[in-house]
């Protein structure tokens, strides 16, 4: 038989199965045919998100992570998980977020320059919504300012 598509982590020297055409092809083939939309649960979804993860490949996780329908509640709770495992690869040090906190609240709270590049890419796909994933990134950045114990983080990032 064929061998399978296999993906390298970095130099180690162990190789993954590769989930990506199978999760692509389930999403356009899927809706071609009209089968049913695939979900979270589904086993090549959490397999993608899980190879994409193990690569530390942040935005096409993000991207992948909010790409099924579901309610905004899934999709930031589904951002927010991702996020909580995988932090920005540009996340600020502990050192710069406290300066960063000492800000008033009012003024608005800043996402990481990997961060908006993501809501810039996500935006060419979705010109109908252009806040939605902006603020998703926001509560998702709340929720690391709640992990971190940074109350002023968290209120900023709610009220951006």
């Amino acid at each position: 038989g064929r061998p399978r598509r296999m993906v390298g982590s970095g130099g180690s020297g162990v190789s993954l199965p590769d989930y990506s055409l199978a999760w692509h092809l389930r999403l356009v083939v899927g809706e071609l045919l009209q089968l049913r939309t695939p979900t979270a649960d589904d086993g090549v979804h959490r397999a993608y998100l899980a190879q994409l993860e193990t690569c530390a490949r942040w935005h096409e996780l993000a991207a992948a992570a909010t790409a099924l329908p579901a309610t905004p509640l899934e999709e930031a709770t589904a951002l927010q998980q991702a996020l909580e495992r995988l932090p920005p690869p540009d996340e600020p040090t502990q050192e710069v977020l406290r300066v960063l906190d000492l800000a008033p609240l009012d003024d608005p709270a800043p996402l990481t320059p990997d961060a908006e590049a993501l809501g810039s890419r996500w935006l060419v796909g979705h010109p109908h919504d252009p806040h939605r994933l902006l603020a998703l990134l926001h509560a998702a950045s709340a929720q690391r300012a709640h992990a971190q114990h940074r109350p002023s983080g968290v209120v900023r990032h709610f009220l951006t």
